[in-house]
């Protein structure tokens, strides 16, 4: 049995996790407060932390007869400036010879071949289909079958004219800007929904309900944080990789690889429909080993094992953190409400996280040394749509657009030749 404390300490609140509720060792966790719910920190002040000349100062009439104080964006032209300033790009600074690109220039993170990952994601649609269609992603999970590859002069360019101070790519026809539509059209990612919030929970959070004795969070988010510890002790380490994660939920036969020695590659194929998913299929003895494991009730069998599912995906796909390849405990929150069939909003945080990975670039002293942590895939097919950076099929496959249109060859530098993309999108 798993015990959970919640130490709150300021500065150095912790989720602890241990076999004994009077023991000292175990697993810990550093917990933030969420942002949503009711154990959320609020904070009633208006202040506004922008700069001053973006916003003025209006006086709303409230209930009780006064006024308060409220921060009102206000629009560019209602403060005309009359001398025109240039904002400073990479190619800016590659043209005065401030810094220059590695040798092997390193951008976003993009999606690696994880084993046993795709076998998983394929059980998961056979047994989740209908709840990933309803919290909308069920294009964006397929979407991670394959793996996208990027053109390094292709980004290279791109990240040359990226302006950190305006979030836009400065081309000769004028500005542009991958916007929350793009990431909704192209990734299939809901903009609406639950905040994204990615945070360790409170013990009391985590296994505590309210005056109606509905839980705060998803029975399937506790599993999780057993699983976790759980391997944690198994192995003897503080993170658990996406190998090992994968390995302890899906224990069924391995089917895909990459080409290693002799041995050729062995992918998954585009699918026109999702007709071959059609319906949960029945699981051999082993497969129900982690729910033996963590003495998980069988009612709840389908809900924490597609949840640990999106978890990987999460962390792996939608909002990888560097090259650090392990699971986060702070996406079991998420990844516990998607399985339940609330709807949260992804395309939001994926687009700051791209956001804020291009500035890094632009901003590096060493730019592309070390790669940024923001999904690279979703600029790959931003680039291919805008500025037909590789020859599109005019033929669909299920997932989001970011699967249906890169089924693609990718053009080389002197555009004389193109090579194939028999392993799926491939940039």
């Amino acid at each position: 049995m798993v015990y959970f404390k919640y130490h709150d300490f300021p500065g150095e609140e912790t989720l602890s996790l241990m076999q004994d509720a009077n023991s000292v060792d175990g697993a810990h966790f550093r917990s933030f407060p969420p942002v949503i719910g009711p154990f959320a920190n609020i904070n009633s002040s208006t202040e506004f932390s922008g700069p001053k000349s973006w916003y003025k100062e209006s006086r709303d009439v409230n209930a009780f007869g006064g006024k308060t104080p409220k921060p009102v964006l206000v629009a560019s032209h209602h403060h005309p400036c009359d001398e025109a300033c240039s904002f400073q790009t990479l190619s800016t600074r590659l043209s005065r010879k401030e810094t220059k690109w590695s040798s092997s220039p390193k951008f976003g993170v993009e999606p690696t071949y994880i084993p046993l990952y795709w076998e998983w994601l394929e059980d998961v649609l056979h047994h989740s289909r209908r709840t990933l269609a309803s919290t909308h992603i069920l294009d964006a999970v397929y979407a991670s079958m394959y793996i996208y590859k990027c053109n390094s002069p292709v980004m290279q360019a791109f990240c040359e004219s990226w302006c950190p101070t305006t979030n836009t790519l400065h081309t000769s026809v004028g500005e542009m800007s991958i916007s929350l539509w793009d990431i909704y059209d192209l990734g299939g990612l809901p903009v609406t929904g639950l905040f994204y919030d990615e945070v360790v929970p409170s013990a009391v959070e985590l296994e505590g309900s309210d005056d109606e004795h509905s839980l705060y969070l998803p029975y399937s988010c506790k599993y999780l944080f057993m699983a976790l510890h759980y391997l944690s002790e198994k192995h003897k380490v503080t993170t658990i990789t996406f190998e090992t994660w994968c390995d302890f939920w899906f224990r069924d036969a391995s089917k895909y690889f990459l080409a290693s020695g002799n041995k050729k590659s062995v992918l998954p194929t585009l699918m026109k429909d999702f007709s071959s998913f059609n319906g949960p299929r029945s699981w051999s003895h082993k497969m129900y080993e982690a729910f033996r494991i963590l003495r998980i009730p069988e009612a709840h069998h389908r809900q924490t094992y597609l949840a640990a599912f999106l978890s990987c995906w999460l962390c792996a796909f939608v909002l990888p953190v560097s090259d650090l390849g392990c699971i986060r405990p702070g996406s079991f929150k998420p990844a516990s409400f998607l399985a339940s069939g609330k709807e949260t909003s992804l395309a939001i945080p994926v687009l700051a996280s791209i956001y804020h990975g291009l500035s890094k670039i632009s901003n590096s002293p060493t730019p592309s040394k070390h790669r940024e942590s923001f999904p690279a895939q979703y600029v790959y097919v931003w680039t291919a749509k805008y500025f037909r950076s590789h020859h599109i099929v005019t033929y669909d496959f299920v997932g989001a657009p970011l699967m249906r249109s890169v089924k693609m060859t990718t053009i080389n530098q002197s555009n004389s030749q193109t090579s194939s993309l028999a392993c799926g999108p491939v940039f």
